[in-house]
Formats: C-alpha cells, structure tokens, sequence
C-alpha cells in the first residue's frame, strides 16, 4: 500500500499510507500512535522500527492470532487507549484532509460520546431501506438545533 509522492521536480519517494497518516498525525499534535497489526504484521512492524516511527511514538496492538475487525481491534487496544485522553481512530487505507483540529475542538466544545468525521458520497453499499433512512434522517434533523459542521443532511 504505497503511492508515490512528488518532492521536487523529478524527484519521487514512496512512502506508506501507515507512513502517510502518522505524519497527517503529526501536523495535529498526535503523536501517541496504536498500530493494530494482523496482515503482513511482520513487514509493518520491521518499517516502524526501521524508521523510529516516522517521529512517533508507537505502540503495537497484535491480532495476529485472529482477525477481529475494527470493533474487535478497538476492544483489543482498549487497555492501550485507557489513560484518559480521548482518541481518534483511522484506518490506515484512507486518505483525508479533514481538519481534525475542527473534528477535536467540536468534541471538547459539545462533549458527545463520539463524534464521527465522514464524507458524503455515493456508494454501492447501503444497508437500509430508503424509508429507515429518510426516518433517521428526520429524527437527526429535529434533534439537532445546533448541527456540527460535520454533519451534512442531503
């Protein structure tokens, strides 16, 4: 999972989407990174080393045993995340350029359990019927006087 970023005129390097996203991190002040590793763990675990954790400090969560998924991950890396500070997750394949300052600074402001960080966009993979989507939609709507600016109701 690399893509190939331009640093200079007919200069190149390959960096890692793990690489990519720990240094997006970084230009938040996020450096306490939980590395879940089950595929290729080997491989993921020698490039952290190899690169001191691109400037990171990270921890390794290990599902090598078995894949639990993302709930099943999160639970796993629970005693990890348990210091009190609040947490942020991302899967390693996405790429984004969301200002997470904004996404933190509304969950400190208004205080919700979670708060998501999501796009709108077309998909092959709905898994409601139009109706429980429209009905959600509109209970959303009446509940939400003071929407987050994350949050677009189409």
């Amino acid at each position: 999972m690399d893509r190939q970023a331009s640093q200079s005129p007919g200069h190149c390097k390959r960096e890692s989407l793990l690489q990519r996203n720990i240094e997006y991190l970084q230009h938040y002040g996020i450096t306490e990174v939980v590395v879940n590793v089950h595929h290729f763990s080997d491989q993921i675990i020698d490039a952290i080393d190899a690169s001191k954790g691109w400037g990171s400090h990270i921890t390794i969560s290990d599902e090598r045993d078995e894949v639990l998924e993302t709930g099943g991950g999160l639970l796993k890396a629970r005693p990890l995340l348990e210091n009190g500070e609040r947490f942020l997750t991302i899967n390693v394949d996405i790429l984004t350029d969301l200002n997470l300052k904004r996404l933190l600074d509304y969950h400190k402001d208004y205080k919700p359990l979670i708060s998501f960080g999501v796009t709108g966009r077309p998909t092959s993979r709905y898994f409601y019927s139009t109706s429980t989507i429209a009905s959600a939609a509109g209970a959303i709507k009446r509940r939400a006087k003071n929407a987050s600016p994350f949050l677009k109701m189409i």
